[in-house]
């Protein structure tokens, strides 16, 4: 088996690579998200690193993606055996950029803090789930009351506190991690990549949701955050229903993921033609051990 870097791949080692990430992309759409451009291939870029586990026919069982931040994201499939020395090379890569998050499915989340071995500071559960059914349009009786619409510039004020409440609320295993600067920098992408759209109750944006990553195949809702006193109306089913609507438009699948203990959420989901897939972690690790 080898570790290699993306960038030093050969020709049939790069297309293993590409065949890999696109059979199941629903797995590691944030992976795709930065690793291919426009369906093409562009491999590891400024600090950005792609690492990539090849068995011994040159197939690709794993890869990991590391961003410079130490945010990790990792897939392994079924056929992926584990290798000490590779771990031990892994390990030693993955440490140099002082690791706080894992995020992906569940299995090969636990197969890197396997080979960290380092301690879990908190560990969000959640169900991958992936578009696989149409469903009616049902009326909401509070319809008329509603407009959902693209997000603008104008709207950052509006959309910063529901940006901060999600982060806080869903996200962050500290409060005291919230980034005021980060906040605003996600907000503007969004905005100017028309991927983030908001709900308006009576004239008030009062929900938001967007695609967090666009794979080649598939693109990922996430984000999705009403206001407490204005849930329970059918908002954010609208919302999300808008949003898949936008999406399929460009001849895109959807999948996102909701925590496992999410249930009102959950269910809308599957009434909007949902299914479960596999279980997906976003593990946050210790500093310093």
């Amino acid at each position: 088996m080898l570790l290699l870097p993306s960038y030093s791949l050969d020709g049939e080692q790069e297309k293993s690579l590409q065949e890999f990430l696109l059979e199941e992309e629903y797995k590691c759409v944030y992976i795709t998200s930065y690793v291919f451009k426009n369906s093409n291939f562009i491999g590891t870029t400024g600090n950005n690193q792609l690492w990539v586990v090849l068995d011994e026919s040159d197939k690709t069982t794993g890869v990991v993606y590391i961003n410079p931040s130490g945010a990790i994201f990792p897939y392994f499939s079924k056929k992926y055996k584990h290798d000490k020395e590779i771990g031990e090379r892994l390990q030693q890569i993955i440490k140099l950029v002082s690791p706080y998050m894992i995020l992906g499915e569940k299995k090969s989340c636990k197969i890197v803090n396997d080979v960290l071995k380092k301690k879990i500071n908190m560990q969000k559960n959640h169900f991958l789930m992936l578009k696989d059914k149409d469903t009616e349009n049902k009326k909401n009786k509070n319809k008329d009351n509603i407009i959902i619409r693209l997000a603008t510039p104008s709207d950052m004020e509006e959309l910063y506190k529901l940006q901060e409440n999600y982060e806080k609320e869903e996200v962050l295993p500290d409060v005291s991690l919230f980034s005021p600067a980060s906040c605003i920098h996600k907000i503007n992408t969004h905005i100017k990549t028309k991927s983030i759209m908001v709900a308006e109750y009576n004239g008030k944006i009062v929900a938001k949701a967007e695609i967090s990553a666009k794979g080649v195949l598939i693109y990922q809702i996430g984000g999705v955050y009403t206001l407490p006193e204005y849930r329970n109306r059918g908002i954010a089913t609208e919302l999300v229903r808008n949003l898949i609507k936008l999406i399929e438009g460009s001849s895109k699948k959807v999948c996102l993921f909701v925590r496992k203990d999410n249930k009102p959420a959950y269910k809308v989901y599957k009434k909007l033609g949902f299914s479960t897939v596999s279980d997906f972690s976003i593990v946050y690790l210790k500093k310093g051990l």
